[in-house]
């Protein structure tokens, strides 16, 4: 089931530099929680709309939109 929104604001993004990863701590236009973070295959710019749940063959991982989840992506993408 797709469940889109738009990408209000890029907090905060990395890119792995062991594979083709994208770290990103986002606020979107969701009213239920409108901050995500998220490991991708792609960059993710402001503007897009974007499914940020599993459904979306992007998304490699979900985390806690937090400092620790912050941490927690930079270890998944091996940073």
């Amino acid at each position: 089931m797709e469940h889109s929104h738009k990408i209000i604001k890029i907090l905060d993004s990395w890119k792995s530099t062991y594979a083709n990863e994208y770290l990103t701590d986002m606020e979107m236009d969701c009213p239920v929680q409108p901050r995500k973070m998220v490991v991708t295959t792609h960059e993710l710019k402001e503007g897009e709309i974007f499914d940020p749940h599993f459904s979306n063959e992007n998304v490699i991982a979900r985390f806690q939109p937090n400092q620790s989840g912050w941490e927690s992506g930079l270890f998944f993408v091996g940073e």
